[in-house]
């Protein structure tokens, strides 16, 4: 059992007083900055020599996290593999990596496909805009202007929610590639949404059952034009869903003849495994 408690690592944050380490036990150390930034650091030592590894800020890595990375990390420790050393050499290539492809599969890996239930919509964004346009290019030679035009073009495709998608993704994205030492400056931090798609509206309304019908009925019966008839179609909808009421999910399928799928035990987002399967099947 650890010394340290979430309550008193909260009122140390709160309090903001500087704290060069307060041990949780076992080498795990919590320390707290002049400026306010609270880390978690293992210390150990390795061939007689003191050594120390950050392992995260917190709150971003809690407590319970930073005690099972640590555990992880003294297994190694006990092997004799240098784990400070290690992160060092990992930085080291990770400074390497010379174009933005390179770069987006590290943010992606480090930040997006470990902590978001569907990685697959960020993913998208770039497979389908952001690397084929960025993609071979030097890390450190984009500029503002070349994310700007990439921005304008996406929008003038009618798609103004995905170019703020992919401005909000391009800067975090370059950001973290600031703190790897891959781009010396962001150059996608100072552009504003009005130079991507702009402000995102609230819709006033949604359509009806009745009125989905019937754009769905025109559609097939138009056959071609600007939208393509659906070759197959299937609603999948959570049992529990809070937006999307099953039983009217159910009607509208019954009036477009499209099968629905209630799934058990499921809320407004879909079970990432089950989605995962769904789209094996169709892509």
């Amino acid at each position: 059992m650890g010394k340290l408690s979430d309550v008193q690592l909260k009122a140390w944050v709160r309090d903001g007083t500087r704290i060069a380490g307060k041990s949780d036990g076992d080498g795990l150390t919590f320390t707290l900055s002049a400026q306010g930034t609270a880390t978690w650091t293992l210390r150990y030592r390795i061939a007689g020599r003191a050594r120390e590894l950050t392992l995260g800020r917190y709150p971003d890595l809690s407590l319970g996290e930073a005690r099972k990375l640590a555990a992880a990390k003294r297994v190694e420790v006990q092997q004799v593999i240098d784990v400070a050393a290690i992160k060092q050499q990992k930085k080291a290539e990770a400074k390497q990596a010379a174009n933005v492809e390179q770069l987006a599969n590290l943010w992606l890996d480090n930040t997006v496909r470990r902590r978001h239930q569907y990685p697959e919509v960020t993913e998208r964004v770039f497979k389908r805009d952001i690397l084929p346009a960025l993609g071979k290019c030097n890390t450190k030679s984009v500029t503002t202007p070349e994310i700007t035009r990439l921005l304008a073009k996406i929008n003038a495709s009618g798609r103004p929610s995905i170019a703020n998608d992919a401005l909000r993704h391009m800067k975090a994205m370059f950001a973290y590639g600031e703190a790897l030492g891959m781009v010396d400056r962001n150059p996608a931090e100072r552009i504003k949404l009005e130079h991507a798609g702009g402000q995102e509206k609230s819709r006033t309304r949604a359509l009806s059952t009745a009125e989905i019908a019937k754009l769905l009925k025109a559609m097939r019966e138009a056959g071609t034009g600007t939208y393509p008839v659906p070759v197959d179609c299937q609603i999948h909808v959570g049992s529990e869903d809070w937006q999307s009421n099953p039983k009217n999910v159910a009607q509208l399928g019954q009036l477009l003849n499209i099968p629905v799928q209630v799934v058990l035990s499921n809320g407004h987002m879909l079970d990432k495994d089950y989605v995962s399967k769904l789209l094996d099947t169709w892509l």
